[in-house]
């Protein structure tokens, strides 16, 4: 999703919550909170790089980059022109959900990554 995709559904929701389709009705739209779409950059592709090179080395695995499509507290930081990753939490599914589970394996893998990320130098991998 693209932030030109979010203002465009806006822009309908909107034109189609103008009209009343029912007498004597009509319909607010109030945007209640937004996150920008995180978009791909080259800078986050080469941290990204890094994280992977990092996790081999370590002998942590392989990762794999996923597009959600959806919005991130990193899509912030990403906004503002900061490199960003987003999804380096624990693994799970149903996120956000009633059924949002974490698989509890992967909070020690994930602590590890993150500490051989930021305790190896470029260069030393």
């Amino acid at each position: 999703v693209t932030r030109a995709q979010v203002k465009e559904a806006d822009r309908i929701v909107r034109e189609i919550a103008a009209h009343s389709y029912i007498g004597g009705t009509k319909t607010d739209v109030t945007l209640l909170g937004a996150r920008p779409p995180m978009q791909p950059s080259p800078e986050a592709d080469a941290l990204f790089a890094r994280l992977l090179e990092v996790s081999r080395a370590h002998g942590l695995g392989e990762l794999v980059p996923v597009a959600s499509g959806g919005g991130s507290d990193a899509a912030h930081t990403q906004a503002a022109g900061v490199p960003s990753l987003c999804g380096l939490g624990g693994v799970g599914a149903f996120c956000h959900t009633a059924k949002e589970y974490i698989e509890m394996d992967s909070v020690a893998a994930r602590a590890k990554l993150f500490y051989a990320l930021f305790t190896t130098d470029e260069g030393e991998v």
